[in-house]
């Protein structure tokens, strides 16, 4: 990830565009397998290299993965965004 950015940095520097990069990321694992370690750091990352604002996360725990597709799940999705943006 880090690589494609610095990519597209450079391209952005000879004029060339090629989009923005998603930066949406899921990590998946056993406890203990060093996710939150992972995404802690790839957020430095982001942050050194202008891609995000602020130097933080927002973890969207496995209950909130479990709730039924429709009105509640898009409503709690849109409150969670809200106070991540916010």
């Amino acid at each position: 990830m880090a690589a494609l950015l610095l990519v597209d940095r450079i391209r952005k520097s000879l004029g060339l565009n090629a989009g923005a990069p998603s930066l949406h990321m899921t990590f998946l694992g056993n406890p203990g397998m060093g996710k939150t370690t992972v995404a802690m750091r790839m957020a430095k990352i982001l942050y050194r290299l202008e891609y995000i604002r602020k130097e933080n996360l927002s973890f969207i725990a496995k209950v909130m993965r479990l709730i039924p597709i429709g009105a509640v799940k898009r409503d709690r999705t849109r409150l969670i965004l809200s106070r991540t943006i916010n």
